[in-house]
C-alpha cells in the first residue's frame, strides 16, 4: 500500500469510527427517550383514533365489485352475506373478525350447514377440531380467506391445508425434526437473543421486527416465535413490538460496517404502523455501508 493510499485509508477509518460514535451516542440518547415515554404512558389519556380513509386500491376494488366486475364471493356464507362491500375490503374489520382455533367451531355450526355434503362436513370439523390440538401454531384465518376455501372439497383446498389443520393428515415427525428447523436462535445468540437480529452471512442480516402476522400459516418455519402460545411448543420467543429493541437492531446494523443488505421480517410487517415501518428503515439506511433495506414480502416480489 503507497503512503498515500494509507492516508487515505486512515482517513476514512477515522471518518467511520467518528461517525459510528456519534450514531452510538444519539441511539443511546433515543432509547432513553422512549423509556421515559414507556413510564409515563399509563398516566397518559388514550387518544382517540381517527378514521383513516381506504387506500386506492380497497378504493378501486370496492368499485369493481360494485359495478359487478367481480363477484361477491363472500356473500356464498351465512356469516358474511350481509357484510357490504366497504366493509369486507377494509384490513381493519378483516383483523377484527378473524376466527380462531376457539371459533372454529361456531364458524362451522353457522356456515357449512347450508353446504351440500352435510355428512362430509361434519366428519371434516371434527378433523378440523382434533387438528387444532397438535399443531405449533395457534388458527387464525381472516373471513376473505375462509370464503375463498372450497368448502365442497376442503380437503383437496390448498387455501384449507395452508390454514386450518387436520388429524387425519398429521404424520410422526421424523427424529432429528425441531421447531427451530433454520437454525435461527443459534444465529442469534451472537447478537443478542432478545435483538431479533439473525446474522448469517458476512454481508446480509435478517430483522425480526414482530411475533405477529393477520394468519397463521401452519407449515411456518418460525413456529417457535410467531403467534401466542400452544400446548405443543408452551411460551415461544417473542420479538417484542418495541422502539428500544428495534434501537438495538438499528444499532448492531451500523457498528457493524460489513453489512450491505437488511431483510426485516417478523412476524409480517404489514403489522406493523407507516410511523414503525419509517422508523426501522430510517434509522437502517442512516448508516453508509447499508445498501439494500426491504421488508421479506416486498423483497420476494422483486
Amino acid at each position: 500500500m503507497t503512503s498515500t493510499n494509507r492516508i487515505l485509508w486512515r482517513r476514512l477509518t477515522v471518518g467511520h469510527n467518528r461517525w459510528a460514535r456519534m450514531m452510538s451516542q444519539r441511539l443511546d440518547a433515543l432509547r432513553l427517550t422512549l423509556k421515559a415515554e414507556d413510564q409515563e404512558l399509563p398516566q397518559l389519556q388514550k387518544r382517540r383514533r381517527r378514521k383513516k380513509s381506504p387506500s386506492p386500491g380497497v378504493i378501486a376494488a370496492t368499485r369493481r365489485f360494485k359495478d359487478g366486475q367481480c363477484e361477491q364471493f363472500w356473500k356464498r356464507l351465512p356469516a358474511y352475506e350481509n357484510v357490504p362491500v366497504e366493509q369486507f375490503l377494509c384490513p381493519s374489520w378483516q383483523r377484527r373478525h378473524s376466527v380462531d382455533g376457539s371459533g372454529l367451531a361456531k364458524f362451522f355450526a353457522a356456515n357449512l350447514q347450508a353446504q351440500s355434503n352435510t355428512t362430509d362436513l361434519t366428519v371434516f370439523s371434527q378433523d378440523a377440531l382434533e387438528g387444532v390440538k397438535t399443531r405449533p401454531m395457534k388458527v387464525k384465518v381472516t373471513p376473505y380467506v375462509l370464503s375463498r376455501i372450497n368448502w365442497e372439497q376442503p380437503y383437496q383446498d390448498p387455501l384449507r391445508r395452508q390454514f386450518i389443520p387436520v388429524a387425519t393428515e398429521a404424520e410422526h415427525d421424523h427424529p432429528a425434526t425441531k421447531l427451530d428447523s433454520l437454525s435461527e436462535r443459534q444465529s442469534l445468540a451472537a447478537t443478542g437473543s432478545t435483538s431479533g437480529v439473525v446474522h448469517r452471512y458476512p454481508d446480509k442480516v435478517l430483522l425480526l421486527a414482530n411475533s405477529t402476522c393477520p394468519v397463521y400459516c401452519q407449515y411456518c418455519t418460525r413456529s417457535y416465535a410467531i403467534g401466542p402460545a400452544t400446548p405443543v411448543v408452551g411460551q415461544k420467543h417473542k420479538y417484542a413490538h418495541q422502539k428500544t429493541r428495534w434501537i438495538d437492531c438499528i444499532k448492531y446494523v451500523n457498528d457493524t460496517p460489513s453489512i450491505r443488505d437488511v431483510t426485516i421480517s417478523g412476524g409480517d410487517v404489514s403489522m406493523l404502523s407507516g410511523q414503525d415501518i419509517a422508523f426501522i428503515g430510517e434509522g437502517l439506511l442512516a448508516a453508509p455501508h447499508v445498501q439494500c433495506c426491504l421488508p421479506a414480502a416486498q423483497r420476494h416480489r422483486r
